[in-house]
């Protein structure tokens, strides 16, 4: 049985005074509304409540929320739409200890603002965080959020854009008094006051008192940037709704996000956001609505962009090196094979021209996917051992290898970056199995015996038809990984003083009280603490600005199991004006949201290692152009059967508004604690 889809299209153009009108948002819900309805081939029923003007006060939005969306089941979509101004409310610090910049997000009802502006009744982000985590738990249905407004008061760059030019409206409120933020409100003021109490908050991570429901999140811009409206339509609804309709609906919320951040980008003041929410990170490679799901592409999606020309959303931080490159370029849904030549590259997208026939078929197609053989990919040297009886297994190996990209095969072991051992393994098969080159291949089992360490779990010919495939997949993602781990900008000329971001990490010890883990030779090395059988330990990680401009920053956390995971922070980059810092405490994974915390892989303690290895890479940069998300690789299987989660040169004389990035790998040794 089809799904059905619930939506909920909320929106203010005519506000009272002395709110400022916004004619192109009653267009917005007019357009949101028919490509629903154009959708109901996919659904069993399309049922909408719009909200307009006067009905959309704040309480009928709630309301709303809890009885329209609430009338969902598991397998059915809820969808939510706002459009209007968004704006910033003075926060209870407090309460709300982690907000970096002491402020909540708002949403501007109808009712929001009375005449006499003494009394507001904004729709806050905490709130409709509660909402969400109600309806997920309540529903199990397949969220989606989407908000056309400015999610910030707060922004000097485009303050006074819409006063220049007449017909461009931005969409915010702006408080004249507070820091352009409105005054804090009492807690009674709150949807969920007699539902929470605030002390828990004082005391408690926020999972633990309002936990994300499991959700997908689309706003048109980030919380310190301003949204648009141009001739009476809300850029970022105008360009979502451009895309659902060039791909059909048939496009990832992954692929989305890339292709609307791309259609904006350089046209105007503000940045796209889709992300998941909640810890469901599979959500991101769902297609629009839920429909169905794909695997995580590597490919760069290739879009037209107004300023730009045509643009791919990959590019010297997934390994585009520069210009000349030809970049192959696929026609979605098609056979068709053009070339893109690379014409610039930037941090996080690569600018293309085609020639010709390729010109007029990009034209018409409805989507682009560029590819290249060494995205993300590191150049590592492989060593190949094997006994004698296995040459011709050796053979096969090496023709795999050789048709991998940045993989060669050496002669000289001491030149190799991993090893390859293949033996006998039982009585008629065979394994091989990746280690590192040398003495490091090496263990001492508790009895003191010398054992070569599988990085890996090894491929062998009983249970695996193909095992030189296996093994040349598993060093073609380690290479990948390796770029990861260092990746760096060879050109950083703005950070030449140094890294900007100064990095704390406090540790809990058995007492329950913090000490500073001192970061030397960049390194931590904390030692963990015997929790309920296995070593662990409790952290925070403080992020601080010191440099003089604002930056944006990003983490990724790598594994021994050659992980890279960018999104346990939600969303997993965030901004720190100068002198500004962030407390990490807590990560998302695909279970959930938990206290940051680190643990000891299986292996550490099976292999009798000292320490538990983990990297974090911190990446910051003067501009939001450094998406991390790409960077994502799973784990591999692991050498054992169960495994854990650790945490889950340019010109001197540059101009100084310039803009940079620069990042710093920090290793995690985390210590096991001795008997």
């Amino acid at each position: 049985m089809k799904p059905t889809l619930y939506a909920l299209l909320a929106g203010v153009s005519n506000y009272l005074p002395p709110v400022a009108k916004l004619p192109g948002c009653a267009n917005d819900l007019q357009r949101m509304k028919e490509y629903l309805e154009g959708e109901k081939a996919d659904f069993q029923e399309v049922k909408t409540v719009t909200l307009l003007d006067k009905d959309a006060t704040k309480g009928n939005i709630v309301k709303a929320f809890q009885e329209h969306l609430g009338q969902a089941k598991k397998g059915d979509v809820a969808y939510f739409y706002y459009s209007g101004h968004g704006t910033q409310e003075a926060a209870d610090t407090g309460i709300w200890r982690f907000e970096p910049d002491g402020k909540l997000e708002c949403l501007v009802c109808y009712d929001s603002v009375e005449k006499d502006r003494e009394v507001y009744r904004f729709l806050s982000n905490k709130e409709l965080r509660w909402l969400i985590h109600q309806l997920w738990d309540k529903t199990g249905a397949h969220i989606v959020t989407v908000f056309d407004c400015c999610h910030s008061g707060e922004n000097t760059r485009n303050v006074h854009l819409g006063e220049q030019v007449p017909e461009i409206a931005e969409k915010r409120l702006v408080a004249r008094f507070g820091g352009g933020s409105f005054p804090k409100r009492d807690w009674s003021d709150f949807i969920f006051s007699k539902n929470i109490d605030p002390e828990d908050l004082r005391k408690k991570p926020m999972y633990e008192v309002i936990p994300e429901g499991k959700h997908i999140q689309l706003a048109a811009c980030r919380n310190d940037e301003s949204a648009y409206e141009v001739g009476g339509e809300g850029i970022f609804t105008k360009n979502l709704l451009d895309i659902l309709r060039r791909s059909r609906g048939a496009v990832t919320y992954n692929d989305l996000r890339s292709r609307i951040k791309n259609y904006v980008k350089n046209q105007y003041m503000q940045t796209p956001q889709i992300y998941a929410q909640g810890g469901d990170l599979a959500l991101a490679f769902t297609t629009f609505l839920g429909k169905n799901e794909e695997g995580r592409p590597l490919y760069g999606n290739v879009v037209k962009n107004k300023q730009a020309g045509w643009i791919m959303d990959m590019g010297a931080l997934h390994g585009v090196s520069g210009r000349g490159q030809v970049i192959e370029v696929e026609v979605e849904g098609g056979k068709e094979k053009l070339k893109g030549q690379v014409t610039g590259v930037f941090p996080d997208y690569t600018t293309l021209r085609f020639e010709g026939k390729d010109e007029e078929t990009a034209q018409k197609a409805n989507g682009l996917k560029g590819y290249m053989a060494d995205f993300q990919s590191a150049p590592i040297k492989i060593y190949l051992e094997q006994d004698a009886a296995y040459k011709k297994e050796g053979e096969k190996l090496k023709k795999e290898l050789d048709a991998i990209s940045n993989l060669s095969v050496t002669q000289k072991e001491f030149e190799a970056d991993y090893c390859v051992i293949t033996q006998k393994e039982g009585i008629n098969g065979f394994a091989h199995l990746i280690t590192y080159p040398g003495e490091q291949r090496y263990y001492h089992d508790k009895k003191g015996q010398k054992q070569i360490r599988p990085l890996v779990m090894p491929a062998n010919n009983l249970d695996d038809t193909f095992p030189e495939k296996t093994i040349a997949s598993h060093l073609k993602h380690i290479a990948q990984w390796e770029y990861v781990r260092n990746l760096h900008n060879p050109k950083s000329f703005l950070f030449r003083g140094g890294f900007p971001l100064e990095l704390k990490m406090d540790m809990e010890d058995k007492t329950g009280q913090w000490e500073e883990i001192p970061l030397e030779k960049e390194s931590w090395s904390p030692t963990l603490i015997e929790q309920n059988g296995a070593p662990a330990g409790k952290v925070t990680v403080t992020i601080k600005n010191k440099y003089n401009r604002k930056l944006y920053v990003s983490v990724v956390s790598l594994s021994l199991n050659f992980e890279a995971y960018p999104n346990f922070l939600n969303p997993p980059g965030f901004g720190l004006n100068p002198g500004e810092q962030k407390i990490i405490d807590t990560i998302y994974t695909p279970q959930g949201e938990f206290p940051l915390s680190l643990s000891c892989e299986p292996e550490v303690l099976a292999f009798n290692l000292p320490y538990s290895p983990a990297w974090l890479l911190f990446v910051a940069s003067t501009e939001d152009n450094v998406d991390v998300t790409a960077l994502e690789l799973p784990a591999l299987p692991g050498p054992l059967s169960e495994r854990s989660r650790f945490i889950g040169a340019a010109k001197a004389d540059q101009d100084a508004n310039a803009n940079d990035w620069i990042t710093r790998l920090v290793e995690l040794k985390m210590m096991v604690p001795k008997d």
